[in-house]
Order: structure tokens, then sequence, then C-alpha cells
């Protein structure tokens, strides 16, 4: 599964691995850091840290926070849909 969604001028993208649990985040084409199955970071051109939480499946819907927004990502697959 993949999430791809715009906020700010800012480009995010979410990967999800069906089978492995596998979980990926991009901002603006560079790849962020996991630091643990849920939780990114990456730093910004000054520096600065900035941390984003995934909360959420495939299944259930995915979200993506940081202290500035709030469900970044939303998105829902209905598992009977056969796509």
């Amino acid at each position: 599964m993949q999430i791809e969604t715009e906020k700010d001028g800012v480009r995010y993208v979410y990967k999800e691995s069906f089978w492995l649990g596998k979980r990926e985040l991009s901002v603006n084409g560079m790849q962020l850091q996991k630091l643990d199955r849920r939780t990114f970071a990456w730093q910004d051109e000054s520096g600065v840290r900035h941390t984003l939480k995934v909360k959420g499946s495939f299944l259930a819907g995915t979200r993506c926070n940081t202290k500035t927004a709030m469900n970044l990502l939303c998105s829902k697959t209905n598992g009977m849909s056969g796509s």
C-alpha cells in the first residue's frame, strides 16, 4: 500500500508492506530515518530535527501526526474490495 499526500508544499509518501509489515516514509523525496516501528525522523536544512508518528494500519486507516499538523495521511482500505 502506498499513500501520497501534500500539505503546505510538503509532499509525504508512506509505504507499508502487507506481507512483511515494513513501513517507509519520505518527505519531499527524502527517505526518513526509522526510529522505531511507527516513528520516523529527519533534519531540515537548518539542522532542526523533526519527528513523525504513524498511527493505524492499511486496514484501519493510516494517519501521520506531527507537532504542527494532524492526520497528514488518511486512507482506509476496504479489505473486501479485491483490489
